[in-house]
């Protein structure tokens, strides 16, 4: 049996920039670094980020202050619009793509 592996393998460029800028983020040595959600659907990064200091929050409502990462899949523009309203720093890192259709629908 041949097994075919291709050329290229990993994440994909928008999910190693959500990865990169949350990471830049906690090399700064805030303390208030926030994702809605999980910034990416792997569990060994995940743990790996909130060993960093990452904090996961399931609702905008959990964050007084602080700076607020968008998942790598997306979230709902309201969420962001009050985050916003809030005063919370919210930083976009859904992949240009997602953008691209949530724009469209």
């Amino acid at each position: 049996m041949r097994i075919y592996l291709p050329r290229e393998m990993g994440f994909c460029f928008g999910v190693k920039k959500a990865i990169a800028r949350v990471e830049d983020e906690l090399k700064r040595g805030n303390d208030k670094i926030y994702c809605l959600g999980d910034l990416i659907h792997n569990p060994k990064v995940m743990e790996d980020l909130k060993r960093k200091g990452l904090k996961v929050i399931q609702d905008i409502n959990q964050v007084e202050e602080g700076t607020v990462f968008t998942r790598a899949h997306g979230v709902d523009y309201k969420i962001v619009e009050e985050g916003k309203k809030k005063g919370l720093k919210i930083v976009e890192t859904t992949c240009p793509y997602v953008l691209k259709v949530q724009k469209i629908a």
